[in-house]
Parts: structure tokens; C-alpha cells; sequence
């Protein structure tokens, strides 16, 4: 283990095994738990956070989603013999797909598919609040 001048020990056993390969002069001169944890994500190259395009086009998606949710809930209600149960069906698996979408744009998907997503659910939404 490395020990600090007032004898508090510096790198977890976690780091000095190897698991993490932290660079020695990635470390700073305080040697505080946050510190090291900091230091050895960015001497390996991870990062922390979303790019604030993908939180934008997610609120997008989200904000278009839940009104979307709605008129769907209201289109199957209107449907001659539905039921209480298929209302609620029609809602949580719209809300499913919703939130399925969002992981996905925050994650994973590409900008020109993010935005091609983007645009279709807001067109959708604009055609159905315009068709009711």
C-alpha cells in the first residue's frame, strides 16, 4: 500500500491490485477518497455524463411522449366495447415504449436517428392532437 505523509493510505487495495491501472502523475496532491476515485476514472479514460444534446432530445421525446400517452389512452376509450382494462393496457405499454425510446436516446442511438426520432414523434403527436 503507498502511504501520504500524515500516514492515511492513499490507494485502495482496489486500485494497487491492478484492476484500475491509475498513471502516478494523474494523482493530485490531496489524496482525499474523492480524489483518487476521480483520478483513476480519468486516467483510464471514462467519462461522466451525458452530452447535453441527447438530455435535450430526450425531454423532447418525453414531453411529446406523455401527450401522445394521453391521446392514446382517449382513442382506445372512444372504441366501441373497450374496456377499463384495454384503456389501461394501451397506456402502460405506450408509456413502455416511451421510456424505452428515452434509455435509447440517452444511450445508445446516433444523432441523425435521435433527431429522425425527434421529429417523428412530434409530427405524430401534431397529427393526432389535429385529427381529434
Amino acid at each position: 500500500m503507498a502511504w501520504i505523509k500524515s500516514g492515511t493510505v492513499a490507494y485502495s487495495h482496489f486500485v494497487m491490485a491492478g484492476t484500475v491501472a491509475v498513471r502516478a502523475d494523474a494523482l493530485k496532491a490531496s489524496f482525499t477518497t474523492v480524489n483518487v476515485l476521480k483520478a483513476s476514472f480519468m486516467a483510464v479514460g471514462y467519462r461522466c455524463g451525458v452530452e447535453t444534446w441527447r438530455l435535450i432530445a430526450a425531454g423532447l421525446i418525453a414531453v411529446a411522449g406523455i401527450v401522445l400517452v394521453l391521446l392514446t389512452m382517449a382513442k382506445v376509450r372512444e372504441r366501441k366495447g373497450s374496456t377499463n382494462g384495454s384503456v389501461a393496457l394501451s397506456g402502460a405499454i405506450t408509456f413502455t415504449v416511451l421510456v424505452l425510446l428515452c434509455v435509447l436516446v440517452i444511450t445508445v442511438l446516433s444523432p441523425p436517428v435521435v433527431w429522425g426520432l425527434v421529429v417523428v414523434v412530434g409530427v405524430t403527436v401534431t397529427v393526432m392532437l389535429l385529427a381529434s
